[in-house]
């Protein structure tokens, strides 16, 4: 990872599925809010909107998040014009 033209640190990416998915996986005893909030915080950093989180510890749990896209302030979105 660069910063200022300096390299500051390595980053591994998650893997990502036809450019569309974030995918995360865990191995621990169940999905905590802490793999929540990574999860979110890789979608946001790779500017992707959908994002699966999957926990295969002793139960296989899987989460699936969506960002929604940005609607600027003020204005409406909907399906008829006015």
């Amino acid at each position: 990872m660069l910063f200022d033209g300096e390299n500051v640190g390595d980053y591994g990416a998650d893997p990502i599925v036809e450019r569309v998915v974030v995918v995360e996986v865990k191995t621990g005893s169940k999905i905590h809010d802490s793999h929540q909030t990574q999860t979110l915080n890789c979608l946001n950093a790779s500017k992707l909107r959908v994002g699966e989180l999957m926990n295969f510890g002793p139960i296989a749990e899987f989460d699936r998040f969506y960002l929604q896209p940005f609607t600027p302030r003020g204005r409406e979105v909907s399906g008829s014009s006015v």
